[in-house]
């Protein structure tokens, strides 16, 4: 019996939108995975449905680090990665204790350095920029796609799977996205999520970053705002629940920016 262990990054969505091109030409238009600043005044936040996320009104910590959707690659990359930077050295030295106490001071909205209010800002608004990003391709135009592609080398490998005697497959996709969950399920494979499901399957999805899938149990709250509290705690996995379909509504959620150790 064949096992398989696949790690899939950002390239795996760029691809998919390459091929996915060729039955919507604006694809690119609507989708911009790699400058994440590029199509942020055209996404809604959670709180008022209309566009301009990407915006001081809405973001003015990263509006005032220089976040603009005219950024070019370079320029949205540099940012993203100072930010979280800051943030890791926050979260890396807040159990250290000589140095914890000033770290914690850090929490008090008058004292917070700008780049962890941004830091707070990001998450939020990487989450709606996926979700937004996700509502693009719906669900029959994507089954027309995996029905119909006969290039794109990762659908012959999917289709093979119900054919070939795998005893086990592993994707580990540090992606937000949930393209290759959609693309499953288009495909009627079944799959399981890491930590969301007690029956295994023969495919198993580890998202160690996170999802815009992931959504916390009991949600209420309707008061949709931006939390400057950061959660150096963390959550336990079974505080979320995983959702595929109105989970746009939702100011909160699980996705980690943070370059772990």
């Amino acid at each position: 019996m064949k096992k398989a262990f696949i790690i899939l990054g950002n390239g795996f969505t760029i691809d998919f939108l390459h091929y996915y091109q060729k039955i919507d030409k604006t694809i690119f238009d609507k989708i911009d995975v790699c400058n994440l600043f590029h199509l942020g005044d055209k996404v809604s936040p959670p709180w008022e449905k209309r566009p301009g996320f990407l915006s001081y009104k809405n973001c003015p910590a990263l509006w005032s680090l220089g976040a603009r959707p005219n950024c070019s690659f370079q320029e949205s990359t540099a940012l993203i990665e100072e930010i979280i930077t800051c943030a890791n050295m926050f979260f890396d030295f807040i159990n250290d204790g000589a140095q914890k106490q000033k770290r914690l001071d850090l929490l008090n909205s008058e004292n917070r350095s700008l780049h962890l209010k941004a830091y707070s800002e990001l998450i939020v608004y990487l989450r709606h920029l996926f979700t937004c990003y996700n509502l693009s391709i719906d669900d029959s135009t994507l089954k027309n796609f995996v029905e119909n592609e006969d290039e794109w080398g990762w659908l012959d490998f999917f289709k093979q799977i119900s054919i070939e005697k795998y005893d086990s497959i592993v994707f580990v996709t540090y992606n937000y996205d949930i393209w290759l969950e959609r693309i499953l399920q288009s495909l009627n494979i079944e799959f399981s999520i890491a930590g969301f499901s007690s029956s295994s399957k023969k495919i198993e999805i580890i998202k160690p970053h996170g999802s815009i899938s992931f959504v916390p149990r009991n949600y209420t709250d309707t008061s949709y705002s931006i939390n400057y509290n950061l959660d150096y705690e963390g959550s336990s996995i079974d505080q979320f629940e995983l959702k595929y379909t109105d989970f746009d509504r939702y100011d909160k959620g699980a996705i980690d920016v943070l370059m772990r150790s």
